[in-house]
């Protein structure tokens, strides 16, 4: 298992540069073949945009396996259903 935990309050295009290289950063020396669950602590995050939703689905491409989407403020799970997206990540509040 691993766990990222995402800073911003933001998931959009103006920091998803930062965010992808964060991450890239976190996992550099993780042996991702060993992954079963990845949660992604959402507890800061009050925005998201397309550039969010691309980040997070590229979180679940690299790992292929599932995602948790942890403290997930109402309005990002919002739009997460809304783009029938909430199949491919498992929503917790």
């Amino acid at each position: 298992m691993i766990v990222i935990e995402i800073l911003q309050e933001s998931l959009d295009l103006t920091n998803i540069i930062k965010i992808k290289n964060d991450i890239d950063e976190a996992i550099k020396s993780v042996d991702l073949s060993n992954i079963v669950r990845v949660i992604i602590d959402m507890q800061n995050v009050k925005y998201i945009d397309s550039s969010g939703i691309g980040i997070l689905i590229s979180i679940k491409k690299r790992f292929k396996t599932d995602i948790y989407l942890k403290n997930t403020a109402e309005n990002v799970c919002d739009v997460i259903k809304l783009t029938s997206l909430d199949n491919m990540f498992h929503l917790e509040s």
